[in-house]
């Protein structure tokens, strides 16, 4: 085939013979960029750093019988100095340990503050739990569990967000 069968800006690199294309000279470098936005925290969180995430608790009661239980584990990203005081905030003015919403999750410096802004047939039981004890949480993160009060089959469940700041 001639170039004069062929129609401007129709070939493709796959279109010529290995090696036939060479590769045009480098140009210059460029200005750097600049600095991106703070990735994860390596190593322990500050005294006073803050991190914040959702939460969602799902659970199906297959039985027809109220009681059943879900849980659902979430990590801070980072270690804290020590364990954080958790405390549930079910709507409701900001208070001193937890000033924020759920839209906009805060909290006071050694506590989780776990944001509460749906929920659906389950009792009034939303916990932390660490192993077998109830209301812990740990250095690193949380699990949040939630009762099933539905007496029906159906699903349960629970959503929010969270903050906890480094004592």
């Amino acid at each position: 085939m001639t170039s004069g069968k062929v129609r401007n800006k129709t070939l493709r690199p796959t279109d010529f013979a290995p090696g036939t294309l060479r590769r045009g000279v480098r140009g210059p470098v460029g200005p750097p960029g600049a600095t991106g936005a703070a990735g994860a925290v390596a190593g322990p969180l500050p005294s006073g750093g803050t991190v914040r995430g959702r939460w969602t608790v799902l659970g199906n009661n297959t039985d027809a019988g109220a009681g059943d239980i879900a849980a659902n584990a979430f990590s801070f990203g980072a270690q804290l100095a020590a364990a954080p005081a958790p405390v549930f905030v079910f709507g409701g003015p900001p208070t001193a340990q937890c000033p924020g919403s759920s839209e906009a999750p805060e909290a006071a410096a050694g506590v989780l503050c776990i944001y509460v802004e749906y929920q659906v047939n389950i009792n009034s039981t939303i916990n932390t739990i660490i192993g077998t004890e109830t209301g812990k949480t740990s250095r690193q993160g949380a699990e949040v569990y939630i009762v099933n009060a539905a007496a029906a089959v159906g699903g349960y469940g629970a959503r929010g967000s969270w903050a906890v700041t480094a004592p």
